[in-house]
């Protein structure tokens, strides 16, 4: 009798032991650090060719329409002024007074943004150090940013110039260098523009990423999605290419 008790408690308690062995482990739930990183998807960076060409000059012409002006203290403080051409109502132009003196900076945005608030000027910090920005409108949702370096002397130099969306300066791929990223449309076109080799290169994203919309979050992390989907991918720029943020975490964790 003692035997037949013995069998049937073993045979009850089997199923429990294999339930509460399987409770250790992490089935269907893999750690993402055993995970195999994926080689970076690498970005096509094309060479973005140079279109800002700054000239000494004496100075307005003697008809110019001042829009408005704007003073900075940068680069040992300079005077900038936007101004329409009789005749032209194609684009707002910009002048550049300087230590070095005095510059036509070329087109700052289109005629029809031409009212004071519609132009404006800052020195953020882009690619090796600070950088005057002019940003001017080129329609309802896009604008025209230039670039430019101004040396010791005072003489500005053309570093950039973007026309493919709304622009703003980061750190998008951690490399303690500021880029460039642009952003444009519904569904979202992405742009991000580095400085490599002596000259400015850009990376479209929507093409890297295979996708209809690219996004850039305020936390640097970029959502792809096409139209239809429900559910965005989220990725992260590194020096070496895109990765999905999954990947990019347990890389910087360790």
């Amino acid at each position: 009798m003692g035997l037949i008790l013995y069998k049937i408690t073993a045979v009850l308690l089997a199923p429990l032991i294999l339930i509460t062995a399987g409770c250790g482990a992490s089935v269907g739930h893999p750690d993402a650090r055993s995970l195999q990183t994926p080689e970076p998807i690498k970005l096509d960076w094309q060479e973005v060719q140079a279109t800002l060409r700054p000239e000494a000059w004496a100075g307005l012409p003697a008809e110019a329409k001042v829009i408005s002006e704007q003073h900075l203290e940068a680069f040992g403080e300079i005077q900038l002024t936007f101004f329409t051409k009789p005749g032209d109502e194609d684009y707002v132009y910009a002048a550049l007074e300087s230590s070095g003196g005095h510059y036509n900076l070329g087109p700052a945005g289109t005629y029809n943004y031409r009212s004071p608030g519609s132009i404006i000027a800052d020195v953020p910090d882009l690619f090796n150090g600070a950088a005057l920005k002019i940003t001017g409108g080129l329609g309802a949702n896009l604008s025209l940013s230039s670039y430019y370096t101004i040396d010791e002397s005072g003489t500005p130099a053309g570093v950039l110039q973007v026309s493919t969306g709304h622009t703003r300066e980061a750190d998008v791929d951690g490399d303690g260098i500021p880029e460039v990223v642009s952003a444009h449309g519904t569904p979202m076109t992405a742009y991000v523009y580095r400085w490599h080799n002596g000259h400015a290169e850009e990376a479209f994203l929507n093409d890297v990423l295979q996708a209809d919309s690219v996004m850039l979050r305020d936390d640097l992390v970029y959502e792809a999605s096409n139209v239809g989907e429900s559910e965005a991918r989220e990725y992260r720029l590194t020096p070496e290419g895109v990765i999905p943020v999954l990947y990019s975490e347990t890389l910087y964790a360790e």
